[in-house]
């Protein structure tokens, strides 16, 4: 970001809430996380996100795109907020008891019994009410942008919370003792405005999420949490005893995670591909047959006129549906602005065969980032799958990702996330797809 705002002096804000603890020297504070997590997800937005999906997401939240950006890094931010309650913050008992002797902390009855209360949960408790004081549309919740992101955000470890009912959302505690009372919602409120004001989100949208817009935002800010709670992340960025967490030392806390957020993306191996526009002999070191022929020479004319869309390519084995699919897939690819592809097959021995077809084309096809992943439930035995073959070097080189993807992108569910994939598809079918 261009500008750093700064965070106004004397906020209230109590560094001793922590967020994350296990492995770590001592408890991160909470505000630390949340302001790392915001500073990933934009870098997630620069390097992920295609034209289409920013201007889908600024459409539909009725700003420019920029300060859609601030807003969906603000919002990334606030993902763990709901561990400003009593559940969470007891689990660890030596820091909830200094806590706990704090009047200010004083729980409402019942709300340190109250296990049930998941933190993700509280977030979407919280958050309903603290983006309707902020401005966010309200109305009938089937309607709220202010209930519509705090769900989502409840969501962020992969279950979305039923709706919240308006009744009881007027006496949460009532309904949630768990939120803990006045003291642990003011700090909701003082942690959740440093990071409005970090990053720089003081705009409200106008309009909710679209499904497809959704799932996006949540893509980014579940991601962006993943990478920002590595332990190794973490380690480096640990405050010093004493931190205070005051105007000053939250705003360089910014800065250096804003710098960080580039290296820790960089790192994983995420980003896009991009597929210059080549004929098919520029593509590949023979010409041409009749069935790659068709597809070079018919399917830009209709791109051009249409957009993108799906080719089907029916022919016998050994016809050249696979070099058909590649080219096909980079004409759809720099039409759409697609940052990927996923090569399906149907078996795994099948797909096994394709990643050295898929490396090649690749490597002299495709640029940007462009780490490729074997996908499928036996590709730990192979140097392109799985997260325990050790260390296979660097990941990022002159500047563009290199074909193998490194350590974090080879761990359990985030293969998906490569720019380039190979893998399985469950069918009935024989063929090969091309999809992405």
């Amino acid at each position: 970001m261009a500008e750093m705002p700064l965070v106004p002096a004397g906020t209230g804000l109590d560094a001793r809430l922590w967020g994350k603890e296990k492995g770590l020297l001592r408890p991160y504070p909470l505000i630390c996380h949340l302001l790392d997590t915001a500073a990933v997800a934009g870098r997630l937005w620069d390097v992920m996100l295609g034209a289409r999906s920013r201007g889908l997401i600024a459409e539909r939240l009725g700003l420019g795109e920029d300060a859609s950006r601030r807003l969906v890094c603000c919002w990334a931010g606030l993902h763990d907020l709901g561990k400003i309650t009593p559940p969470f913050q007891s689990m660890s008992a030596s820091r909830y008891a200094v806590l706990a002797a704090d009047e200010a902390y004083a729980p409402v009855p019942g709300a340190e019994g109250k296990r049930g209360l998941r933190h993700e949960r509280a977030t979407h408790w919280a958050l309903t009410g603290l983006f309707a004081e902020w401005g966010y549309p309200h109305g009938r919740l089937s309607q709220s942008v202010a209930h519509q992101v705090a769900q989502l955000l409840g969501g962020h470890h992969g279950v979305f919370g039923c709706a919240l009912e308006a009744s009881k959302l007027r006496a949460p505690e009532v309904w949630e003792p768990g939120l803990g009372g006045p003291g642990w919602a003011g700090q909701r409120a003082v942690h959740a405005g440093v990071v409005r004001a970090l990053t720089g989100a003081g705009g409200a949208p106008s309009g909710r999420l679209s499904g497809e817009a959704a799932v996006v935002v949540a893509g980014v800010v579940v991601v962006a949490d993943w990478l920002a709670s590595q332990e190794s992340v973490i380690a480096e960025r640990l405050p010093t005893e004493g931190w205070a967490g005051d105007g000053k030392e939250l705003a360089a806390h910014w800065r250096e995670a804003v710098e960080a957020a580039e290296r820790v993306v960089g790192e994983a191996g995420l980003g896009s591909a991009v597929f210059p526009a080549r004929s098919f002999a520029g593509q590949f070191p023979f010409s041409a047959n009749a069935l790659q022929e068709s597809v070079e020479r018919g399917l830009p004319g209709l791109v051009g006129e249409r957009g993108s869309g799906l080719v089907l390519v029916t022919a016998p084995t050994g016809d050249g549906k696979t070099e058909a699919a590649l080219h096909a897939a980079s004409v759809l690819g720099g039409v759409s602005g697609a940052g990927g592809v996923f090569v399906a097959l149907p078996t795994m021995a099948t797909a096994d065969a394709m990643v050295p077809r898929g490396e090649e084309f690749a490597r002299m096809n495709v640029g940007g980032d462009r780490a490729l992943v074997l996908l499928h439930n036996m590709a730990w035995l192979s140097r392109w799958g799985g997260s325990d073959q050790g260390d296979h070097g660097p990941v990022v080189a002159d500047g563009v990702t290199a074909l193998e993807a490194g350590e974090w992108l080879r761990g359990g569910r985030r293969g998906l996330l490569a720019p380039l994939g190979v893998g399985t598809v469950l069918s009935q079918c024989t063929w090969q797809t091309v999809g992405y």
